[in-house]
């Protein structure tokens, strides 16, 4: 999430981003949802600066939807101040009850519409790159040693401290959808046996072909079709479906397989860290990666399992996606 205020406001909101969509909105004053009793909300009495607007919208998510009407007011994002007309839910599902945001700000590739403005073109007006730069921390939960509330939006440009030597840039996939969505050209495993270098040859891949991965900040897991999740799994000793028929999966909690996808031509790992969730029983854990068509049979959707491995950034300008 990130910290912005909106308008003359001094309340501090927080918003998802959300590489995957590319409407903002807020919980609205006017929400009754149970979800909006226990989040910041936003409305003309916060800022005398909020123009409102009857204009409806309404946005579906793999998980939950909102709806209600617009405003349009200043988004204070540290020294930024772009005007952005946003979406003010006041109705909201039960699934927000247990999110901790306050809305969502869209950083979708999706053009302005002429109700809801695009957070990167807003930057544009501001004579600011349509480029950010993400690098995302990991719970302090998790056995990583590298456990560090360190994680970092650049707006305009990438950060070279976040990253080693140059990026490694791969050209986005065209789509009507406002996708972050580039070619994925293999996925594969390192075992105790292979090297984890990126130029290793000796270690087990699915041998790829057409599929695509749309990268999604706004989503924890990696989720793959089943037949290639299922794939990915078999090269994780142990691994075994959670249940008949469904589409989770367990993996050994003190696994050392590192998984890898290959983008760009390189080798980007996956960390034990990111991909072994919660203890289940016997030693046994729930997978990360989950068995599930999100859209087309060959698309993956990619969230913060693999984007927690790599400092990722999405350019706009000349339409590609870069990793270090």
């Amino acid at each position: 999430m990130v910290s912005v205020t909106l308008g003359d406001s001094k309340e501090e909101y927080h918003l998802l981003l959300d590489s995957a969509a590319s409407n903002t909105w807020v919980m609205g004053d006017g929400c009754k949802s149970e979800a909006c009793g226990t989040h910041n909300t936003f409305g003309s009495g916060d800022s005398s600066t909020l123009k409102t607007d009857s204009t409806s919208f309404s946005i579906t998510y793999g998980t939950g939807s909102v709806s209600g009407t617009l405003g349009t007011d200043t988004l204070h994002i540290s020294s930024l101040t772009p005007t952005l007309t946003l979406g003010l839910a006041t109705n909201v599902t039960s699934e927000f009850n247990a999110y901790p945001m306050d809305g969502i700000l869209g950083l979708g590739l999706g053009p302005s519409t002429s109700s809801l403005t695009s957070f990167l073109d807003a930057l544009s007006s501001q004579n600011i790159p349509r480029v950010f730069g993400i690098h995302l921390s990991r719970s302090s939960t998790t056995s990583s040693s590298s456990n560090s509330a360190d994680g970092e939006l650049n707006l305009g440009a990438p950060n070279p401290a976040r990253y080693d030597s140059n990026l490694t840039y791969t050209p986005t996939v065209p789509n009507s959808a406002g996708f972050w969505e580039i070619s994925l050209e293999d996925a594969g495993a390192y075992t105790s046996s292979s090297s984890s270098s990126s130029s290793s040859s000796s270690s087990p891949s699915l041998k790829l072909a057409g599929r695509t991965a749309i990268l999604d900040t706004g989503t924890s897991f990696l989720l793959a079709p089943a037949a290639d999740a299922s794939a990915l799994h078999s090269l994780i000793p142990n691994a075994a479906p959670a249940s008949s028929g469904g589409e989770t999966y367990t993996v050994p909690c003190d696994s050392s397989t590192v998984l890898w996808l290959q983008i760009g031509g390189m080798r980007w790992n996956i960390s034990t860290a990111d991909y072994v969730g919660k203890a289940v029983s016997g030693g046994m854990c729930a997978s990360n990666i989950i068995a599930r068509q999100t859209f087309g049979d060959k698309q993956w959707l990619i969230g913060d399992v693999f984007l927690k491995n790599v400092y990722a950034v999405f350019d706009r300008e000349e339409g590609r996606v870069g990793f270090g």
